[in-house]
């Protein structure tokens, strides 16, 4: 367990602990926030929605969020210009940086993952035995939305909540456009080569791929 992992695990403990809170809220230290994240996020009523960011890399461009045509595994990231700039999102799965989970889905995923791991966390690095198990540990982000929306709740993201992810720089949407000559062919090749690394990284193949 790394320490991000440890911290959402006790987190979550302490939530399953109380019936105090009807939701979640879960952000990382290397990210930024608008002041009203929370109340834009709890304002949309949802079983699980994600403000938007990108992941922590400069070499490409890839958002934190990835979407599914088909609803099944493996989910596709967005890339450079197909990143959505506003509006709210059905999404496949994002990080644990800037979520807001209900009490429902997260007491759900406990209770399906003790049925087979007994005292596991839903925020646990884990195997998914419903997909092909020999690809090793899925991060505690994956694994959860994976299973939340098997058991039937949504995950969506507003596209309008952005968050900096901290790098050497602040990671977001328009990091190509800033600091590239080419931003255009540069993140389309880096992108492409992002997005066939991952459909042969997968072992199966879906409508998605």
């Amino acid at each position: 367990q790394n320490v991000g992992e440890t911290g959402r695990i006790i987190a979550c403990e302490k939530f399953l602990s109380s019936h105090e809170f009807d939701a979640l809220l879960m952000c990382d230290l290397d990210q930024e926030f608008p002041m009203d994240t929370l109340e834009i996020l709890r304002e949309h009523d949802l079983d699980m929605v994600s403000g938007h960011y990108m992941q922590r890399k400069t070499s490409t461009l890839i958002s934190n969020w990835s979407y599914t045509i088909d609803g099944n595994w493996p989910y596709l990231p967005y890339l450079y210009k197909d990143i959505p700039k506003s509006g709210m999102h059905r999404i496949a799965s994002t990080g644990l940086g800037c979520v807001l989970i209900k009490r429902a889905p997260i007491e759900a995923v406990k209770k399906y993952l003790d049925y087979w791991e007994p005292n596991s966390s839903p925020f646990e690095i884990g195997k998914v035995k419903e997909e092909a198990v020999h690809f090793g540990n899925w991060g505690s982000d994956w694994r959860f939305f994976y299973y939340a929306q098997r058991l039937g709740y949504e995950l969506w993201g507003d596209a309008s909540v952005e968050t900096p992810h901290n790098a050497n720089i602040q990671v977001t949407r328009d990091v190509h456009e800033k600091f590239l000559p080419n931003a255009d062919k540069d993140a389309k090749y880096l992108n492409e080569k992002v997005f066939l690394a991952a459909i042969r990284g997968k072992g199966k193949v879906t409508l998605n791929a």
